[in-house]
């Protein structure tokens, strides 16, 4: 801007130089051209410093816009209060409840028809135990002592295997002695035994009677 002015001002005194050395036969009435000249320079210089101080205005407008800009890229950051801060204090906390599955006094005497794994107590006095109802064949009801069908499960085991009862309810296994004594010593049962061969051939034996006794 200052440069501009400059410029300006050697002009002016240039060609306010060169009128004065015009030849002496040549009348120039200089005092008007002066004062024009003076006056478009007042206004210039007016102008200049109107647009000096507008410009500043919007170099700090810009300068305030940047650093707003600056602020809002910058992440707010919190600390936790007191209730947040973790704490090495151990706040007990209330065990699950546990629903244990209803228990029936035999197979008969569970409600739904469909064949699966039950809890059979034999009576309050003793902890119930696991076994496979059949609730199709041979009209349901059936509490099923041994199940063998394709030859997963190695039955070729000890006395204390066979008391205790080995394998899986939901694949081969037997059910155990101790469990078949507790079972036919608090009431009358009868026992199916049903072969079924390779080619899909089957028969079965009905006893109205059975029993196993105590060790």
């Amino acid at each position: 801007m200052k440069l501009v002015i400059c410029c300006l001002l050697l002009c002016t005194t240039f060609y306010s130089g060169e009128t004065s050395n015009c030849p002496g036969n040549i009348d120039v009435d200089t005092s008007p051209l002066e004062g024009i000249l003076e006056t478009m320079l007042e206004v210039l210089l007016n102008k200049f410093d109107d647009m000096e101080r507008k410009l500043s205005e919007l170099q700090i407008e810009l300068k305030e816009h940047h650093e707003e800009m600056e602020r809002n890229r910058i992440p707010d950051c919190v600390s936790p209060t007191p209730s947040t801060l973790p704490s090495n204090d151990v706040i007990p906390t209330k065990p699950p409840t546990v629903i244990e599955p209803p228990s029936f006094p035999s197979c008969q005497d569970v409600p739904t028809k469909v064949s699966g794994v039950y809890l059979i107590r034999v009576n309050n006095d003793s902890a119930p135990f696991s076994v496979y109802c059949e609730q199709k064949k041979f009209g349901g009801g059936w509490i099923v002592l041994q199940h063998r069908f394709d030859g997963s499960v190695d039955f070729n085991r000890n006395w204390d295997q066979y008391r205790e009862g080995f394998g899986e309810l939901d694949s081969e296994f037997w059910l155990g002695l101790e469990h078949i004594y507790q079972l036919t010593s608090t009431r009358k049962y009868e026992i199916v035994i049903e072969i079924i061969d390779f080619l899909g051939y089957s028969g079965y034996a009905r006893y109205n009677a059975f029993q196993v006794g105590s060790e």
